[in-house]
């Protein structure tokens, strides 16, 4: 799980001087590599990447050195909602760096903005990106061919806040 007291920092928006890692992080998982999806080259995979961050929220994940840790990319998706991607160096898996980010990320979101609710389509089989979705707090809520949907509403978002609060509530009583 997650490591507690884990010290990183995000920044929006992710800089554009470093699709590069992105292309690298996202090449190196076979799954995603090999996906039909994934744009087969260099100079198309930076094109892409530009226009989505130009059309997108998008935050830098940095570990308490410094160092670029992942990115977390919100797409609107209708109105009300967004649809998040997240995307880690292999470095900082395991290290509770994302984790904390995607709950600073959704704290923006759903509760300053008050968006009514995130998704995310993950690979049916990614497992790590389904375990890192349950522990963020998204909650499945459908399957589709070869893709598991999760969803978060603020509802969820707010009564998640409300009990660790309360929870924190009675570690200082």
């Amino acid at each position: 799980g997650p490591v507690h007291g884990v010290q990183m920092t995000i920044s929006e928006p992710f800089p554009l001087e470093s699709i590069p890692d992105l292309y690298q992080w996202l090449a190196s998982v076979p799954a995603i590599a090999r996906a039909p999806e994934f744009p087969a080259d260099w100079p198309t995979f930076e094109a892409q990447m530009r226009e989505r961050l130009g059309a997108s929220r998008n935050w830098a994940v940095r570990s308490d050195d410094g160092s670029l840790a992942g990115a977390i990319i919100m797409e609107d998706c209708g109105t009300m909602a967004l649809q998040a991607y997240v995307v880690s160096a292999r470095w900082a898996w395991g290290k509770g760096y994302l984790d904390e980010a995607a709950r600073q990320v959704m704290a923006i979101i759903l509760g300053q903005e008050g968006y009514a609710y995130i998704i995310g389509l993950v690979k049916a089989t990614n497992h790590p990106a389904r375990a890192f979705n349950k522990r963020v707090g998204m909650r499945l809520k459908n399957w589709f061919p070869g893709l598991v949907a999760y969803e978060l509403t603020r509802e969820q978002w707010e009564e998640s806040e409300r009990e660790k609060g309360r929870a924190g509530d009675g570690e200082t009583a």
